[in-house]
């Protein structure tokens, strides 16, 4: 019996798309409406799958350059670095040269 409501409401629904035109009007638009959103939906989902997609590929490519470039940086400081190391070796006993190190270090901008 609960079920008899909407049968009926619906009976009348399809009765009245036979005999009014306003209403057969009003379905197609609505149907049109609607179907117009599904196909928005299903563009933006893939628009945004897409942008997505190529976004992560740019990022990666773009990490991959900047890793590339400092391992390159890297690479060529390695000789200052050791130089530093053996610059500093001999002076690690003696207080006035680190002192004045230090302090000419921390005048730097």
């Amino acid at each position: 019996m609960a079920f008899d409501a909407p049968i009926i409401w619906l009976r009348s629904m399809i009765l009245q798309l036979g005999q009014d035109p306003y209403v057969r009007l009003m379905a197609l638009v609505t149907s049109v409406v609607g179907c117009s959103f599904m196909i928005a939906v299903v563009v933006l989902l893939i628009l945004q799958r897409t942008l997505v997609h190529g976004s992560g590929e740019a990022a990666a490519s773009e990490a991959s350059h900047t890793a590339s470039r400092l391992d390159r940086v890297l690479y060529e400081r390695v000789g200052d670095s050791r130089m530093m190391a053996r610059a500093f070796l001999d002076r690690l006993g003696d207080p006035t040269y680190l002192s004045t190190y230090l302090t000419w270090m921390c005048k730097l901008p």
